[in-house]
């Protein structure tokens, strides 16, 4: 992308940022915030500006408040993919915590705050009435694994049970079967003989 692109891309980004948010009576003001995004991912991707991420983090929320709350009819297909959006920045920022907790020695407030908000992600996204994105298993999964490295085993048995809730379609996922071997170790698990 040459240097006039990026700038003619950071004014549209602006443009239709303006109009989505400060125009949502119209009908043109989600086709604006849907240009918008696609402003930021383009720009996001090939700019690597990370900025255009936080961007999203910040204006998601809001667009789907404005245009998802009362309107969710009108704007179905553009709904979904705020609600996709929104759910794959909240996964983004609970593995990054993690992350920062791997390198970190392991800090388990990190591993904690992962964990809480994975959890909140399935919560809002992968319910039985609610599920609009895919991989709710490695959701459920991570925030387990992420409360069993903050030491509470507890919390990681909460999450076990909601993948094993028939209503949540994950009874049969190879990761329900691998978190109740993080937290049951047995000879099927481990591979060993029993005596």
């Amino acid at each position: 992308m040459s240097t006039s692109s990026r700038i003619t891309g950071w004014r549209l980004r602006g443009a239709f940022r303006v109009v989505a948010l400060d125009h949502s009576d119209t009908d043109r003001g989600i086709d604006a915030g849907m240009l918008y995004l696609q402003c930021l991912e383009v720009l996001g991707g090939y700019g690597q500006r990370p900025t255009c991420y936080d961007d999203m983090a910040r204006d998601v929320p809001a667009l789907r408040r404005l245009y998802c709350q009362t309107r969710r009819s009108v704007n179905a297909e553009s709904c979904a993919t705020l609600d996709r959006v929104d759910a794959d920045i909240a996964r983004l920022y609970a593995q990054k915590l993690v992350e920062q907790a791997d390198a970190h020695a392991n800090d388990a407030a990190l591993y904690r705050a992962g964990a809480e908000k994975y959890l909140a992600v399935f919560e809002s996204y992968c319910g039985p009435a609610t599920t609009v994105i895919d991989r709710c298993d490695e959701i459920a999964f991570n925030a387990a694994s992420a409360f069993i490295a903050a030491g509470d085993t507890a919390a990681a048995t909460n999450v076990r049970a909601l993948m094993l809730d028939p209503k949540n379609n994950m009874t049969k996922s190879p990761l329900t079967k691998r978190l109740s071997c993080k937290l049951y170790p047995s000879p099927p698990c481990t591979g060993s003989s029993s005596p």
